[in-house]
């Protein structure tokens, strides 16, 4: 928001005091926003997991099903 308004003839000045945002931070992100994120990897193997964890595990406590597949179970018993 602060570089659309800054490229719009605001003041950066007058637009990060707006905004809330210390001019630091403002030119780190400017610096780095082209560069690849290091944790991408990282965030898409741990997002994976999740996956797995949830709907594909069986567990013997669920009656050997994933978590996802005893609850869609029990709350379309409950109903």
């Amino acid at each position: 928001m602060a570089f659309e308004l800054k490229e719009e003839g605001f003041r950066l000045k007058d637009v990060l005091l707006v905004v809330g945002t210390p001019e630091a931070t403002y030119h780190y992100h400017v610096k780095n926003f082209d560069r690849e994120n290091p944790d991408a990897e990282l965030k898409r193997r741990v997002e994976e997991y999740i996956y797995w964890y949830n709907h594909e595990r069986s567990k013997e406590k669920l009656a050997g099903l994933s978590p996802v597949e005893y609850r869609t179970q029990s709350s379309q018993s409950a109903a």
